[in-house]
């Protein structure tokens, strides 16, 4: 079993998905301070904007993109796990400043740094149960789905030499009034995150 303390989380992120093309110009700077989707004080280090895409960075590690009908909110953590994330309120804030987009699905991410001293290895004897006869086998990444009712929990192990990357990626459709049902979906992440990260952790 991998050690807690052998955990870091990389990223967090939520991706809103709609069902027609969203605007570039909802995340630009000044109509994400104009919106309260942002507060003044962030400090802005990169804004781009072409006809179907745009990104802004900002100096906390936290960046929001639209590329086609995809809006990427991302934080950079690089620590251990903590309860509560910035990006899962700011996605709220950008739901609902955006009301009128038809979002159809949201996305809930998190990127885990997992120290394995030989990660290949222990990814193989994880999937054979290190029977020697698959000893030369390599391996480069394990995906795992689990279904339940309308969401789809998603898990890629990835072997990246120095450790393992764990990308948990939890997937819902939105129907009905988008903003208050991406809030609704994101109150419930945040009680739910501790069990559903630590269940996976635990199964290390």
């Amino acid at each position: 079993m991998v050690q807690q303390s052998n955990i870091e989380v990389r990223s967090v992120s939520v991706v809103l998905v709609a069902s027609t093309l969203i605007d570039p110009e909802s995340v630009r700077p000044e109509v994400l301070t104009r919106g309260d989707v942002v507060p003044n004080e962030w400090g802005v280090v990169n804004s781009a904007t072409t006809e179907l895409a745009a990104l802004t960075e900002y100096d906390n590690d936290i960046s929001i993109s639209v590329d086609g009908t995809r809006c990427v909110l991302l934080e950079g953590v690089a620590g251990p796990f903590r309860a509560k994330y910035e990006v899962h309120s700011l996605a709220r804030r950008y739901a609902n400043a955006t009301r009128l987009v038809q979002y159809s699905a949201i996305g809930i991410n998190w990127s885990l740094d997992v120290l394995e001293l030989n990660p290949d290895a222990w990814l193989r004897g994880k999937i054979t149960g290190h029977d020697t006869e698959f000893a030369d086998f390599q391996t480069a990444q394990v995906r795992l789905v689990k279904l339940a009712g309308d969401y789809n929990f998603n898990v890629t192990i990835v072997n990246e030499n120095t450790g393992l990357l764990l990308d948990c990626n939890y997937h819902y459709p939105v129907v009905g009034n988008p903003p208050q049902l991406i809030a609704a979906i994101l109150d419930d992440i945040e009680r739910l995150q501790a069990h559903l990260l630590g269940d996976v952790v635990a199964r290390l």
